[in-house]
């Protein structure tokens, strides 16, 4: 719709490829005994479905943190070895985010949703965005750092809940939250900081879609006088149940970008099932594409509650907040939907 009105459009979808999520998959492999060449086995194997094996891995790992506390431990030293970006285990993690990002990217082409860039979580944190964003956020006192009781060791963000929002935990290790405001601020270009980019693939139409990358390389698309972020409005597609955007607005007030903050809007949806959702029925097409397109790249669909829009704002597609995360298994138990379901990833894109 608006590159339709003459606007200068730009797609992003945000990989979160340092998260729990992602921290719980790479556990469940090493608690299996899986080392990066078996895990390197399985994405080459085309009789294995490795989008759905990891979702499967992901709620059954899952349901073992609350019988096994001591697995709990196991995650923390994961995080912290995926935020370093080395060794083996930050190895694996990239194998599966990765291997997930190149699914998902053949799933969303089928629906005819593209991108023209990927920021990666690994880069905020590798370039020193959430570093620079950390300063901004203690010098301008919006967070503090928490003494006692149940977040005691934590640097929180007050106001959001009676208790506050952690945004660094005890150990040390950055809540997605805080990698949120850092990404925040760069869509605006407030971090004075730019990612390096690679090209991933190429489109049907040419257009290049590119990745960020901590490594300086010799092809940036800003050579040919493009430059991403720096946008006036930013619109982030979101699943509804999640309050991250109201927690990246509220990071921008505190550091006193309230433009930037009204300029941020929020597009909600409901987290949809690859395996047999209704197709939402927002407006007469979704992402600029008919809803029959949709149903045909879907397969059957099972009749049930469809998703909709009760703002009346218009369907846009914007600046998109990604999770790397796994479709939905047909054959998962019932068991695994529960826990799955309770444990559910972020909203995976502009759509």
């Amino acid at each position: 719709m608006l590159r339709a009105r003459g606007e200068n459009v730009e797609v992003q979808n945000y990989i979160d490829n340092t998260g729990v999520q992602v921290a719980d998959v790479v556990v469940g492999f090493l608690k299996e005994g899986k080392t990066s060449a078996d895990v390197r086995a399985l994405i080459a194997d085309p009789a294995v479905r490795f989008d759905y094996l990891c979702w499967d891995l992901y709620a059954r790992i899952s349901a073992q943190y609350s019988e096994d506390k001591e697995l709990l431990k196991d995650r923390s030293a994961t995080l912290h070895a995926i935020e370093s970006g080395e060794g083996d285990v930050a190895e694996l993690a990239h194998l599966v985010a990765d291997a997930i990002v190149k699914a998902h990217l053949a799933t969303m082409l089928r629906l005819e949703v593209e991108y023209d860039v990927l920021p990666r979580e690994s880069e905020i944190l590798h370039l020193k965005f959430w570093a620079a964003a950390f300063v901004l956020l203690k010098e301008r006192q919006a967070i503090y750092f928490e003494t006692e009781g149940k977040n005691g060791g934590c640097w929180v963000m007050p106001g959001l809940s009676e208790e506050g929002k952690v945004i660094v935990r005890s150990d040390g290790t950055v809540t997605y939250v805080g990698k949120d405001i850092a990404y925040q601020l760069w869509k605006f270009g407030l971090l004075g900081k730019d990612f390096y980019y690679q090209p991933l693939q190429t489109y049907a139409d040419g257009r290049t879609l590119w990745v960020t990358t901590d490594v300086p390389d010799v092809v940036r698309p800003n050579d040919s006088g493009h430059q991403f972020g720096h946008g006036a409005q930013v619109y982030n597609v979101i699943d509804a149940r999640n309050p991250i955007c109201r927690r990246m607005v509220a990071g921008l007030r505190g550091l006193g970008y309230n433009t930037q903050a009204d300029h941020s809007c929020t597009s909600l949806t409901r987290w949809w099932r690859f395996r047999r959702a209704a197709v939402p029925t927002w407006h007469s097409t979704f992402g600029g594409r008919s809803q029959e397109t949709l149903r045909r790249s879907l397969g059957p669909q099972r009749p049930g509650r469809e998703g909709r829009r009760s703002d009346g704002q218009p369907h846009l597609e914007g600046h998109g907040r990604g999770f790397v995360a796994a479709r939905r298994s047909p054959t998962r138990r019932a068991e695994d939907s529960r826990v799955a379901d309770r444990h559910r990833p972020r909203c995976a894109t502009s759509c």
